[in-house]
């Protein structure tokens, strides 16, 4: 009986310990009365964010850096005030007017965001936004009618490769996906170079 008590005071010392260590109970919270709309995220996602054109003034004077700006999102997830909050002067008015074409989720939000200029990496001098050549009529069934804010994204043959409808009469979303994947673009030029990139449209319908 000795060696049991021996061994005894041992393990009761190691439960103690473990029982000490233990994780805390889950809390369990009951839900308010009031019914809440919850999004995957409360900031607004970038979908299509136009590359700034760097200024001829800042590249004689050799200026680059960050351009801080303040960003409020409408509910369209269009960019309804750009401000700039530190910077370079010289480059803050180009970081703006990038901003100002954005596109985000729609989701309305103040943030804050940022638009670098590099030296080694100056970017084009002319960019040509992506344009429909060729659309389809866009219609989904009678009595339906309304208008659709999508992103695609086109190819440097003009396809689209992907849509997403971003804002709009929420039951032609996925109409309007389908309609803008059958458009043909002329692609985004840079420096009259064809390149992948997205662009912004609408689909009425």
């Amino acid at each position: 009986m000795r060696w049991l008590k021996g061994v005894g005071l041992p393990l009761a010392y190691l439960a103690a310990v473990i029982w000490g260590f233990r994780p805390p109970p889950p809390g369990y919270v009951l839900p308010e009365p009031n019914v809440v709309e919850v999004t995957e995220s409360g900031v607004p996602e970038v979908l299509h964010s136009p590359e700034p054109v760097y200024p001829e003034e800042a590249l004689r004077q050799r200026v680059e850096g960050t351009v801080r700006l303040r960003v409020t999102v409408d509910e369209d997830g269009r960019p309804a005030a750009v401000t700039a909050l530190s910077g370079p002067k010289l480059l803050a008015p180009a970081a703006v007017e990038a901003v100002r074409g954005w596109q985000f989720t729609a989701v309305p939000a103040e943030i804050e965001t940022e638009v670098s200029f590099l030296l080694w990496h100056p970017g084009p001098r002319r960019i040509e936004p992506a344009q429909p050549v060729t659309r389809v009529p866009a219609f989904a069934g009678r009595g339906r009618h309304g208008t659709v804010r999508v992103v695609a994204t086109v190819r440097e043959d003009g396809s689209v490769e992907s849509a997403r409808a971003v804002s709009g009469t929420r039951k032609l979303m996925k109409a309007a996906e389908a309609n803008v994947r059958r458009w043909t673009f002329r692609p985004e030029l840079h420096d009259g170079k064809p390149l992948r990139a997205t662009t912004v449209v609408e689909v009425t319908f």
